[in-house]
């Protein structure tokens, strides 16, 4: 296989204009010219994940989002200014043409769901959680409100108090993880989560304290690394778990509750990761990172001393 085997990569790689030579040596050297504009949007991004991205996309074998195709366009139309293209406006649309024509209408399924006792689905999504850089969580029945008599639940609530630093080494300490943990829920629930957390964390750990766990969860929020949002309903139809690393997803799941100690598990699969980035997480990093409007979340919940009093207050994003 030659090893430039697509009109876009020709035209990025291989042709030249009026003998100025190819716009980019390769997708590392394309990588390294749209990071900038990468990073306004997610800081977190490397030029090797993204020059591995652009390979797939420039092959063929993943569509070309919007946001990235205007990347690469703004690089190659300053590339072919700097070296003296004649026909610039004519180069930019017909690359245009290229990566828009790879941009079919995705389609989003689920492989075959599996039954999974809830003890090893949870492991499962800790071992993600442990390597993920991001947690997005998208559900109508948060954890924090079943623990009454749900093991499974008590688990992720032990687990989530342990990150912030409350059973593992006590409430003065930092966070143990530093995951950032976003949880995307639907109104009222949105506006209860915080005080439902400390009531369930009291309930797991009758010794801590209210004032230890407020401490606690405002240090974590003001630091990022737990944070709720109100989000419209249908976002939460289906409990969905998506793990990010340097802002590409990693891992999706659909979760199925059928009774305490049984859950259906979904994975997703390559179209259904792209659909949620394209439509889910790249829309809501961007309303989180630019404050930029997006349909998908209203607001977010951020906490205060009223929810540690078990009142209920509401603070929205400006």
């Amino acid at each position: 296989m030659p090893k430039h085997s697509t009109p876009q990569e020709k035209l990025l790689f291989e042709l030249s204009g009026a003998g100025h030579g190819p716009l980019f040596k390769d997708k590392t050297e394309l990588a390294r010219a749209i990071l900038p504009a990468c990073r306004k949007v997610r800081p977190e991004a490397q030029e090797r994940s993204v020059a591995a991205y652009l390979g797939q996309v420039l092959r063929g074998t993943r569509p070309c989002p919007e946001q990235l195709e205007a990347w690469i366009l703004a690089a190659a139309e300053s590339r072919a200014k700097q070296r003296g293209y004649a026909e610039v406006s004519k180069l930019r649309e017909r690359l245009h043409q290229m990566l828009s024509s790879e941009r079919p209408r995705k389609i989003y399924e689920f492989s075959r769901p599996r039954p999974m006792n809830a003890r090893d689905l949870f492991a499962q999504l800790e071992a993600e959680s442990l390597v993920a850089d991001q947690q997005f969580i998208f559900t109508s029945r948060p954890a924090e409100f079943r623990v009454g008599s749900n093991d499974h639940a008590k688990e992720l609530v032990r687990l989530l108090a342990s990150r912030c630093g409350l059973l593992a080494t006590g409430a003065n300490s930092s966070p143990v993880n530093h995951t950032e943990c976003l949880f995307f829920l639907p109104e009222p629930v949105s506006e209860t989560y915080w005080q439902r957390l400390v009531g369930s964390i009291l309930q797991l750990e009758p010794t801590l304290e209210r004032k230890q766990i407020a401490t606690s969860l405002m240090r974590t929020n003001e630091a990022g690394t737990l944070r709720v949002f109100s989000c419209t309903p249908a976002l939460c139809a289906t409990p969905v778990v998506l793990y990010l690393r340097e802002g590409v997803i990693t891992a999706g799941f659909a979760l199925f509750y059928h009774d305490p100690a049984d859950v259906s598990i979904a994975r997703f699969d390559a179209a259904s990761i792209d659909y949620y980035f394209d439509n889910v997480c790249f829309p809501i990093l961007r309303f989180i990172r630019n404050n930029e409007p997006c349909p998908l979340v209203k607001s977010e919940v951020r906490f205060t001393d009223k929810f540690a009093a078990g009142q209920i207050g509401r603070e929205k994003r400006k």
